[in-house]
């Protein structure tokens, strides 16, 4: 709530509105500004009014931004987890790290080559991770769940998962880089409290599309006992993506059952990729191989010139010793 509310009536008052509004909020950030348009049609008044009312909001969804970065990067140094994010003079700044370290794309990688131990290693090492001060809880009103009012028929269910006190819900394999065998989160905006770490693991699991090419992802959240969970945390997701995605971003995003469309698009291109080089190299072998087999037709037409030959010589051979016994007996 703001200290100070300032009234300006207008009407047709285009002329000095912009100086007027400007002189008031000099004041700071405790001040707040309400424009009161008694039917202006003959200039620009209202065109000025919403033209600030838009400024304002964006400005204060960036501030809101920037407090809340700020606060989860107190929060995960306090916890020992790295971030490359940090804050200089006011500004959020980000340690610049090749793409190729990003978790979700390690992970990928790891299945790609079948290295599975690999993979559930590490998997099992950031679940570790973003378990901080993990407890149970059994009031459900006390949860995240019981604050949405997300209606379930048994509300014990809640009673084996693991709640923290403050849900970064975005620490999924998309938001963080593994280097020599550590963590290091980025863009932490958003929490929760009283979160379960299993709904984390789950939206981790889900953003992560580049997955299912080399494992059944509902194989992946039965290992983790995730399944029982799916219908509540969908709900719970539903909720949440509403708080911080536009309306008509977020009914599409529903619309096509698709948690990150972005991603998706991605991994389609990705896979062309692949798929384009996978054909490429199959053109290259067919090219050896009839390189090769040429190769061989060619080694046997010169096995076949020699045996001709070396049937004349041997010909001329027994010809030559004849002639000069022959020769010889005479």
């Amino acid at each position: 709530m703001k200290l100070l509310s300032f009234a300006i009536p207008c009407s047709n008052s285009a002329a000095y509105m912009e100086k007027c509004i400007q002189s008031v909020l000099a004041g700071g950030e405790d001040v707040e500004v309400i424009i009161v348009d008694d039917g202006s049609t003959k200039d620009e008044t209202a065109k000025i009014a919403d033209e600030y009312v838009e400024k304002q909001e964006v400005n204060e969804k960036a501030h809101k931004h920037y407090e809340n970065i700020k606060s989860n990067i107190r929060y995960l140094n306090e916890n020992g987890i790295k971030t490359v994010d940090y804050i200089e003079n006011q500004i959020i700044r980000s340690k610049y790290i090749e793409q190729k370290n990003l978790l979700n794309n390690r992970l990928t990688e790891l299945l790609e080559e079948q290295r599975n131990d690999e993979f559930y290693e590490i998997l099992d090492k950031f679940i570790e991770k973003i378990s901080i001060d993990i407890y149970h809880e059994e009031n459900y009103e006390k949860t995240a769940f019981g604050k949405y009012n997300l209606e379930i028929q048994d509300k014990t269910i809640i009673n084996d998962l693991h709640f923290t006190p403050k849900g970064l819900w975005d620490m999924t394999f998309k938001n963080c880089f593994y280097i020599d065998n550590d963590f290091y989160f980025f863009d932490q905006e958003w929490d929760e409290p009283n979160l379960p770490v299993e709904y984390i693991l789950y939206r981790s699991i889900l953003y992560t599309i580049s997955l299912r090419r080399f494992i059944k992802i509902e194989d992946l959240l039965e290992k983790y006992n995730l399944t029982k969970y799916l219908e509540l945390f969908k709900k719970l997701d539903d909720k949440m993506q509403e708080m911080v995605r536009d309306d008509e971003t977020w009914k599409s995003y529903k619309q096509n059952n698709i948690i990150d469309i972005d991603a998706t698009k991605q991994e389609l291109i990705n896979q062309n990729i692949r798929n384009k080089a996978q054909e490429q190299e199959i053109e290259n072998l067919n090219i050896r191989s009839n390189a090769q087999k040429a190769e061989a037709d060619n080694l046997k037409e010169q096995i076949r010139n020699l045996t001709e030959e070396n049937k004349k010589l041997r010909k001329q051979y027994i010809r030559i010793p004849n002639w000069r016994f022959l020769w010889r007996k005479k």
